[in-house]
């Protein structure tokens, strides 16, 4: 939804952020797989052919969580404070869109990206979180719409 507003490494970071968020849990469904290439086409990015450097990453987290803390504040403070704040919708919607749970890195990304906004507006995290069930939940009544739409023209 926001994310054609990113610069281009900002773009980067948040599919590598994404990527890592829906390899977390060790599965990638066809939803996620459908949501990351959204966010490709979005983007204008090619999604990455090679997904090793995140299963790392996702590895690091039970492993070496001091490595995998490094790898993910440098993407997360490379983000200027419009891109935080649009990764943060973005992925709190991701998480909405899938099936609402939330894995250990997920949480932990989140509560980051949270964390650095809040350092300048303690409630908007709290703002943006409502704003993107809102809109998910309006994006999935749409869909509701049109399948009922679909379904009485086949009959």
């Amino acid at each position: 939804m926001l994310l054609y507003m990113l610069g281009e490494e900002a773009k980067k970071i948040f599919l590598d952020l994404a990527i890592i968020c829906t390899r977390s849990d060790g599965i990638i469904d066809e939803v996620e797989d459908k949501i990351l290439q959204e966010y490709c086409d979005e983007m204008n990015l090619k999604a990455p052919e090679k997904q090793l450097r995140y299963d790392a990453i996702i590895e690091n987290f039970t492993e070496d969580f001091n490595e995998y803390r490094i790898k993910i504040e440098k993407n997360i403070y490379s983000l200027d404070e419009k891109a935080s704040k649009i990764a943060y919708f973005e992925l709190f919607a991701l998480t909405i869109k899938r099936d609402g749970s939330l894995s250990a890195i997920e949480t932990d990304i989140l509560k980051r990206l949270r964390k650095k906004i809040n350092e300048r507006d303690h409630n908007l995290s709290t703002k943006m979180k409502n704003l993107a069930k809102n809109i998910v939940a309006s994006l999935n009544f749409v869909d509701e719409i049109e399948a009922m739409y679909a379904e009485s023209k086949r009959s």
